[in-house]
């Protein structure tokens, strides 16, 4: 989540601000338009993108920083996912909802603050980092804590990617998650692997829910909280 945070936050919040202070009318029809097709494109086609960029550089040495490696004895194997790529795939996720937000927040700044800051002789940069960003920040902060929780439960996404994560966690490291250790103590085709999850996987749900739950609450408390102080709602 953190990692994913990192990757889809700037992206997010200038795509927002974009659109909302600088684009023209097709550059915003354009934008949109990418960013509502990636919102309602299905995950699973998302992860397989993930494993078509590993299937496509075999032979390249950046290759191990997206699959995930380790050392067994002398010799270096591959996984089927790392973290760092686990991270880029999801952000193609919240991205979308961090761009949106961002957009919804900027726009709903009442004009006359706009023009009060343009009569005082503020430039149209300091009306952005002063004034608009600030105003716009419990919308941004609400869709971050949402995006977080989605990242939490998005067992989808590393279907394809995900391995137990018996080698640690790491940017590097063989990706796995809360919510896909849930789907393998049921599916995984090794049995021990099944023997040994199988009495934890509904504490594991329990805590999934519990996590996506709170970011859920957090994120209203979140909005609320600075809407008020920022805003003065």
């Amino acid at each position: 989540m953190a990692a994913t945070t990192l990757i889809s936050l700037p992206i997010g919040v200038a795509t927002g601000v974009f659109l909302s202070e600088f684009a023209v009318e097709l550059q915003k029809r354009l934008i949109s338009f990418a960013t509502t097709a990636l919102r309602g494109i299905s995950a699973l086609l998302i992860a397989l993108a993930g494993v078509a960029v590993i299937r496509s550089g075999l032979d390249e040495q950046w290759l191990k920083y997206l699959a995930g490696f380790y050392f067994d004895g002398p010799t270096m194997r591959l996984g089927r996912g790392s973290f760092l790529l686990a991270s880029l795939v999801l952000s193609l996720l919240v991205v979308p909802v961090i761009a949106r937000a961002t957009q919804a927040g900027c726009a709903s700044l009442p004009r006359g603050m706009r023009e009060g800051s343009a009569a005082l002789g503020a430039s149209a940069e300091y009306t952005l980092l002063r004034i608009t960003l600030p105003w716009a920040s419990p919308n941004i902060l609400t869709s971050v804590v949402l995006g977080c929780a989605e990242a939490a439960g998005s067992v989808s996404v590393l279907l394809f990617i995900g391995g137990a994560g018996s080698r640690g966690v790491g940017l590097f490291s063989e990706t796995t998650s809360l919510a896909f250790a849930i789907f393998f103590a049921q599916f995984s085709p090794f049995k021990t692997f099944r023997d040994t999850i199988s009495p934890y996987q509904f504490a594991a749900a329990l805590e999934l829910l519990v996590l996506a739950l709170g970011l859920t609450v957090v994120a209203l408390v979140l909005k609320q909280r600075y809407a008020a102080r920022l805003q003065g709602a």
